[in-house]
C-alpha cells in the first residue's frame, strides 16, 4: 500500500450506473433481474434456461455468477466447462 505518490482515482460522473445504462440501452427491455435460473442446458443448437418464470431458449447466455454456481446450473457440462 502506497502512502504517497498514489495514482489519482477517477470516478464516472453520475456513478457507474451511467456506463451500464449506455452499454445496455439497445437491449435494456430484455434484461431480467430478480429472476433466479434453476437450470441451463443445450437444446437444438440453443441454450435453454429454466427460471422462476418458465423455460426460454436463447442463442447465447451470460452467467453472471461464481463459477461453482454456474457449474451447478449447467446440465451435462463438458470437460472444458468443468
Amino acid at each position: 500500500i502506497q502512502v504517497s505518490n498514489r495514482p489519482m482515482w477517477r470516478v464516472i460522473q453520475g456513478g457507474s450506473q451511467q456506463y451500464v445504462n449506455k452499454l445496455t440501452a439497445a437491449f435494456a427491455d430484455r434484461i431480467r433481474l430478480q429472476t433466479p435460473v434453476t437450470s441451463v442446458e443445450r437444446h437444438n443448437e440453443k441454450v435453454r434456461l429454466t427460471s422462476s418464470t418458465g423455460v426460454e431458449e436463447f442463442d447465447h447466455v451470460i452467467l453472471a455468477c461464481h463459477s461453482d454456481t454456474a457449474l451447478k446450473l449447467v446440465q451435462e457440462a463438458d470437460a472444458v466447462e468443468r
